[in-house]
């Protein structure tokens, strides 16, 4: 006959037998899940950061051509007959291409920056000016005599932005000169609706490849970039192992993502080294679990009932896991055996779990447009700000409100993607005018930046900055430019007036809106 003893073993080693096979299931099943789950987010979050980042570069060099093509506009504006005098046209020639020089030499990647007259308009086929760096000289642009607008590449960077009327970025091709690749971006230039000619710059294609080269994602995840018929313009890798990238066993995430200049930035991470750590915590797992039954059928026999408590500590945590809970407490079960083995690896895992959630939620506090906060994270901040008052502990802070003017003018008008242009252009401008705060979208149009430290020392400094900043800037459409104007308003927290974040920020929105009826007026 079989002791109680005996049969309470049984029972408990069957129990934690299957306790032991339930929770490895789980945290397997679990595991794998969320990690190849992860891994779709993880590659999207990067492909979104790395086409951002790609994006503001080239961003830059539309923004510096903007600016030549500004400069011509206003210089020439009412005065385009000296273009039709040889020598009066040289001399603006020289005066336009000595104002570009600095600007120029800022921008990392230009080669070369060019303007050339339309020929009908100047009687002259080599009108304009072609300034470029040589390998003699890589940080100075030496001027070179204009090339011949007879064949060449001349349909791509003169006829296309004349034909469309709209900036035309070109796919990558091999300077004539320099012998390198490059790729080259040109805006058309009209004054009173008369083409006057085109402005552009070459940047060096090896800019973009080193950024391309750069990303990873996981092990042995790669980026590469293809044209809009998913042509292959520059791979880091060799053709064969991106052959065998397309047809992995395990399967792979991958993300599209448009750039500004017509190409498509392809982020590639293969499930196999997302897998690779779930191959090895499962072996953990399970050596874990062996090396605890093996032992527990010894220590049981004299410590079981000191063994029961733990036991139901594992098991509930087992649950608070499978409820998708990472939040353990596993005190109880930190003895010097291999409870407490299992329980640290057990909390191990629940931690690393944690932290995959914990980043996905991350991702949820950013503006997807703008790249700015979003209103969640907004919201936090103004709990956090109410906490301090609450206590008394409040340092000096400020709040800025901003809110985008003429944006449904624009959207009604050239519809929302230019709207959505002139609510980036601004949050740009905001950004840089307070570099060391935290910037929100609050709304549609309506941002929020809370000021602390060395931006609310100078805010009336930056808030000069930032009109300056709008001031300079634009959005360009077919026949317009649409100017960056915002309403916006400071309002700086008073200790003892206001009792919450919301007071001071329903100052500010106040002064901001008798800002945008004094701006409307």
């Amino acid at each position: 006959m079989k002791s109680i003893q005996s049969k309470f073993l049984t029972i408990v080693i069957s129990s934690i037998l299957i306790l032991a096979i339930i929770i490895t299931a789980i945290s397997i099943l679990y595991m794998r899940k969320t990690l190849n789950t992860d891994s779709d987010i993880i590659t999207e979050s990067v492909a979104n950061t790395e086409a951002l980042r790609i994006n503001d570069y080239l961003q830059d060099v539309s923004y510096t051509v903007m600016t030549m093509e500004n400069y011509i506009r206003l210089t020439l504006r009412g005065n385009t007959d000296i273009l039709k005098d040889e020598s009066r046209r040289i001399e603006y020639e020289d005066t336009a291409k000595n104002a570009f020089y600095a600007p120029m030499q800022n921008l990392e990647g230009i080669v070369a920056f060019y303007l050339r007259f339309d020929p009908e308009l100047v009687n002259n086929e080599y009108s304009g000016f072609y300034a470029g760096k040589t390998a003699s000289s890589s940080t100075q642009f030496v001027e070179r005599e204009p090339i011949t607008l007879e064949g060449w590449t001349k349909e791509e960077w003169f006829d296309l932005p004349k034909a469309s009327g709209l900036p035309t970025w070109l796919l990558p091709y091999t300077c004539h000169s320099s012998k390198i690749e490059i790729i080259s971006y040109a805006i058309p230039i009209y004054i009173d609706h008369i083409f006057i000619g085109v402005a552009g710059v070459d940047v060096e294609f090896s800019k973009l490849t080193e950024m391309v080269s750069a990303i990873s994602v996981y092990d042995n995840g790669f980026a590469y970039l293809t044209d809009s018929s998913d042509n292959l313009l520059f791979n880091p890798v060799t053709h064969d192992l991106l052959d065998r990238a397309a047809t992995h066993n395990h399967g792979f995430a991958e993300e599209h993502k448009a750039l500004d200049n017509g190409m498509t930035l392809v982020l590639h991470a293969d499930y196999s080294d997302i897998q690779s750590d779930s191959y090895r915590m499962t072996m953990i797992i399970v050596a874990i679990v062996a090396v605890f039954l093996s032992a527990f059928i010894v220590i049981t026999y004299i410590l079981t009932k000191r063994i029961v408590r733990p036991l139901r500590d594992l098991t509930d945590a087992a649950e608070v896991l499978a409820d998708g809970r990472t939040d353990l407490h596993l005190d109880g079960c930190k003895t010097k055996d291999e409870v407490g083995v299992l329980a640290t690896a057990f909390e191990k895992t629940a931690e690393k779990l944690g932290g995959y959630m914990s980043y996905i939620n991350a991702l949820a506090y950013r503006d997807s447009l703008t790249g700015v906060k979003n209103r969640t994270a907004y919201n936090e901040i103004s709990t956090e700000l109410d906490l301090s008052i609450e206590l008394g502990e409040c340092e000096p802070f400020a709040v800025f409100v901003a809110d985008v003017n003429g944006l449904k003018k624009t959207n009604d008008k050239y519809g929302h993607e230019v709207g959505n242009k002139l609510i980036v252009k601004s949050a740009k401008a905001i950004c840089d005018s307070f570099k060391h705060s935290p910037v929100f979208r609050i709304g549609g149009d309506e941002f929020a930046v809370v000021l602390r430290g060395e931006d609310f020392d100078g805010r009336e400094t930056l808030l000069s900055e930032l009109d300056a900043r709008c001031e300079s800037s634009s959005v360009s459409v077919p026949d317009a430019e649409i100017e960056v104007s915002i309403a916006r308003a400071i309002a700086v927290y008073e200790s003892g007036l206001d009792t919450s974040f919301e007071d001071v920020f329903n100052r500010a929105d106040k002064k901001m809106y008798e800002d945008k009826e004094e701006k409307r007026k």
